[in-house]
């Protein structure tokens, strides 16, 4: 029994689609929303896609239309993955490193952005830094 499945698949551009109203794009629906049904009859819970144009964003619309039928079903959205940074700038002078955190920070518009350091900067706003203690055994400071 599949309680969750992850579709994926071409992009709308890619299969030469430019318009939702495109008799092609009807067809697909039906394809997914047959596969999808026989899944559901078989105890489907969830469906997961990251939300890209085209194959992705209609089987979302068709999960949609099939909660009138199977209220039950869920539908997830996957975000891309954080960005993670751990002390990769040490050894940059201040420049490099204010360069970087720029980045970091246009890159932080479209991504969560964790970065970590064991050194004291002040390149970054106090405002913008987490402080972690390092714990001891046993879970104690």
């Amino acid at each position: 029994m599949v309680k969750t499945v992850y579709i994926t698949g071409y992009k709308s551009f890619e299969l030469n689609i430019y318009k939702d109203d495109a008799p092609e794009v009807y067809y697909l629906k039906q394809f997914i929303a047959h596969k999808l049904k026989h899944l559901l009859d078989e105890g489907l819970e969830w469906v997961l896609i990251q939300g890209q144009m085209g194959i992705e964003l209609w089987s979302a619309e068709v999960v949609i239309e099939l909660k009138k039928d199977f209220p039950d079903i869920k539908l997830g959205i996957i975000t891309p993955f954080p960005v993670i940074v751990d002390d990769a700038f040490v050894h940059f002078d201040k420049y490099r490193k204010e360069r970087m955190l720029k980045y970091l920070r246009e890159l932080s518009e479209h991504y969560q952005i964790l970065y970590f350091t064991c050194t004291k900067d002040h390149v970054i706003p106090a405002k913008e830094v987490l402080t972690l203690n390092k714990l001891q055994e046993g879970g104690k400071k």
